[in-house]
């Protein structure tokens, strides 16, 4: 979850699009995501200029983000941009001639390993620029979007809440299956989360523990590391817990740390599909304590990350130690040093 202006938000993605493809390119590709129980930031839902056409009670049904009054948009647009766990860039013909936003959306995505792209018009792969910041593989693989057929199934699925994709005829069934496989990529990204009151509750328990002084790896019990990695074996799945750990943890960063002092980034740790689950988990931890010790702790006591319920007595006493060490760090004669220093 993400944490804007104090208000807890499930997991979203940040939708990128150009204004002209809003109504008839865009929004039938949120209505099937929507569909797909994945929650979107859409510029403007259902008000102002240039808005998608939803009325309130969709938005609010499906818990649909956007823009609101009072605030800068631009300020708003960045926020959301920065806390969205997925962004998902809906090339087009005319999204590529917005390149200022479009290189800064695709290549915030990209560094921060959320990124997902499709196309929505009949622009040519070869006829998206190379330079926009967006791989040759992204750019070539990118799912192709028929909107008409699609908004045609959408409509259909959304009047007919117990009919399946099977019923659709051929061309929109074929758009619907490619928009199931643009809501699985993005599934994929979207961290692994809990209910809200367990998270509220690790909120203010990582909020008590302090920053400094970093943590060795040394420190860190090995049976907890091999603990946490014959739990945790699947890579992709690894991905999510660390991205959904990271999450976490810059939403207790009262102090105002950047996102590259106190979290641990994709391109920090080892890839997980090249490395034994142990050697990727060990990784995973060093780099943490290293950051701060509430980075280690967002690790630690992030949901279904460690589950208590599967420690042994003597695992899990041990495991509850270290976290009141953490929180009472004992003083050393040569404190290490803190984030940014």
């Amino acid at each position: 979850m993400v944490c804007i202006g104090g208000f807890r938000m499930q997991p979203y993605v940040f939708i990128s699009h150009s204004s002209e493809d809003k109504q008839e390119r865009v929004r039938p590709l949120v209505q099937a995501l929507v569909w797909h129980k994945i929650r979107v930031w859409i510029d403007r839902p259902g008000h102002g200029d240039s808005h998608f056409g939803f009325d309130q009670a969709y938005i609010e049904r499906n818990g649909i983000l956007g823009l609101s009054s009072g605030t800068d948009y631009r300020a708003q647009i960045q926020s959301a941009l920065r806390n969205a766990s997925a962004v998902l860039v809906c090339l087009s013909k005319a999204l590529t001639a917005q390149r200022q936003v479009l290189v800064q959306e695709l290549t915030f995505g990209a560094i921060q390993d959320k990124l997902v792209a499709c196309i929505v018009d009949d622009v040519r792969h070869a006829d998206i620029p190379s330079d926009l910041g967006l791989t040759d593989a992204a750019r070539l693989q990118a799912y192709r979007i028929v909107p008409r057929e699609l908004a045609k199934a959408a409509d259909y699925m959304q009047r007919h809440p117990a009919g399946r994709p099977e019923e659709l005829p051929e061309p929109g069934r074929r758009q619907w299956a490619i928009a199931e496989q643009l809501a699985d990529e993005i599934k994929r990204i979207l961290p692994v989360t809990a209910d809200a009151a367990t998270l509220a509750t690790l909120r203010t328990a990582l909020n008590r523990i302090p920053i400094g002084p970093a943590v060795a790896f040394y420190e860190i019990s090995t049976d907890l590391v091999s603990f946490i990695a014959d739990t945790n074996a699947d890579p992709e799945r690894n991905r999510q817990l660390v991205r959904g750990a990271m999450n976490l943890r810059l939403e207790c960063n009262p102090e105002g740390f950047t996102a590259m002092q106190v979290s641990v980034g994709p391109g920090e740790m080892l890839n997980p599909d090249r490395v034994a689950p142990e050697e990727f988990w060990t990784d995973v931890l060093a780099r943490a304590g290293a950051k701060s010790r509430r980075t280690l702790a967002a690790v630690l006591l992030y949901p279904a990350l460690a589950p208590r319920a599967a420690m042994s007595p003597e695992l899990s006493r041990e495991f509850d130690d270290f976290v009141r060490r953490l929180e009472v760090p004992k003083r050393s004669a040569q404190s290490r040093l803190m984030p940014g220093r």
